[in-house]
């Protein structure tokens, strides 16, 4: 780190090496925290998790329990955070997906298994909208626009063949996204970070296709991205590549522009099977920021819920490589959590000191991982540095005397 440090004063690299250094030492660090949890206040899965980002404070969550609670991931008491506000909803209304508005914190939205769609104020934790889409199939999950200012509209991914559009400006939901060669039903949906207008799904029949909001025939390109049901899509941060995952047990990239696969692969890592009688359907990876880092190129890595034994795993995005298996804490009594069932609902939230994710699993629980740089976990795993040498256990002095030696400095 000191090599880094060094090399930013004298202007031989830009400050944004170091941030990036120093954010991957931090993630490729992501243990179980020891002094940080939330009580359980679900009793039933945690179906979906949302981290807003204008603050990176607040925390929703909503389990199959039909109750979404708000918590204050900066008001601790002993290292245990309390639920800031709670809503009981009937059970025929239970959330199947939870999203903060963009650039908002008083403002997020709900999808229901009672087919409806809900829209919130956050001061007062209370329905602000419902928009009700029809009981034809149900609502799988739902994306607002990466964009809010510029295009105020809800894409809703509906069981039913298409993509489902609500404009909040003029209290719509009559705008449906279809193609006339597929009737599949839609899993997942999302909004591309660079272009307020365009689209990325993903559908039971395994296909992915782009849409372009603005045109009359609005499918841009569609290819068969898995074998079976394509479950999850996620962009990169910078709008380059798409993240698929499907039942098949694959996860794919594809590159927008091309249009093509980037034959990366993840390995037999990813465990992705139908589960209808859990109604655990659509799983998506996320796609860590670019200032997260990594060492794999661009791309910087991507973070996988659903593998056994509540484990989360954190992959190079562009290599395929498993970076690190984020395991539950072991129970030893108080604090939160609450088991260690399957993570089924994700999100990360980031920080000057890199990211933390937070997972809900099948048991009612949320699991929180978080920096431990030069610390061993609970399994015996050293934290390995940037350089990839595995140096928590590293002479402290030898490393400041090779930086101070080897670094040439040129005057000028």
């Amino acid at each position: 780190m000191l090599r880094f440090l060094l090399t930013r004063e004298v202007a031989q690299d830009p400050p944004s090496t170091l941030r990036r250094a120093q954010n991957t030492r931090a993630t490729y660090s992501l243990s179980p925290s020891p002094s940080f949890s939330l009580k359980t206040r679900h009793y039933g899965a945690v179906n979906a998790l949302a981290v807003e980002k204008v603050e990176n404070r607040y925390l929703l969550s909503a389990g199959a329990d039909a109750i979404i609670n708000l918590w204050d991931l900066e008001a601790s008491s002993g290292g245990v955070v309390d639920t800031l506000s709670t809503a009981s909803l009937p059970t025929t209304a239970t959330p199947s997906s939870v999203k903060w508005w963009t650039g908002d914190t008083g403002m997020f939205s709900t999808t229901h298994h009672d087919h409806s769609l809900l829209i919130w104020d956050t001061n007062t934790f209370s329905t602000a909208a419902r928009f009700p889409l029809g009981p034809e199939a149900p609502i799988r999950t739902h994306a607002p626009s990466a964009h809010g200012g510029v295009n105020p509209v809800i894409a809703v991914a509906l069981g039913s063949p298409g993509v489902r559009l609500v404009d909040l400006r003029t209290s719509s939901a009559a705008h449906t996204l279809t193609s006339p060669y597929s009737r599949s039903g839609t899993l997942d949906v999302a909004w591309s970070p660079r272009s307020p207008h365009h689209i990325a799904s993903t559908h039971d029949d395994g296909s992915l296709r782009l849409w372009d909001i603005r045109r009359a025939s609005p499918l841009l390109h569609t290819t068969r991205a898995h074998s079976s049901g394509a479950t999850g899509v996620e962009w990169t941060s910078d709008g380059g590549q798409v993240v698929t995952a499907g039942w098949d047990g694959k996860m794919r990239v594809w590159d927008v522009e091309q249009g093509r696969d980037c034959v990366v692969n993840f390995g037999p890592w990813i465990t992705n099977v139908r589960e209808d009688a859990k109604g655990i359907l659509t799983r998506s990876p996320i796609c860590l920021p670019s200032w997260a880092g990594g060492r794999g190129g661009e791309g910087g890595m991507l973070v996988w819920p659903g593998a056994a034994g509540g484990q989360v795993l954190l992959f190079e995005t562009m290599t395929g490589r498993l970076i690190r298996r984020l395991r539950p804490r072991r129970r030893g009594g108080g604090g939160g959590g609450g088991g260690r069932g399957r993570v089924v609902g994700i999100a990360v939230r980031e920080g000057v000191g890199g990211v933390e994710v937070y997972g809900g699993n099948e048991t009612g629980g949320i699991e929180v991982w978080g920096p431990s740089l030069g610390m061993e976990d609970d399994e015996g795993e050293v934290h390995e540095n940037v350089s990839g040498s595995g140096g928590g256990r590293a002479n402290v002095l030898d490393e400041v005397y090779e930086d101070a030696t080897t670094i040439p400095i040129t005057m000028r």
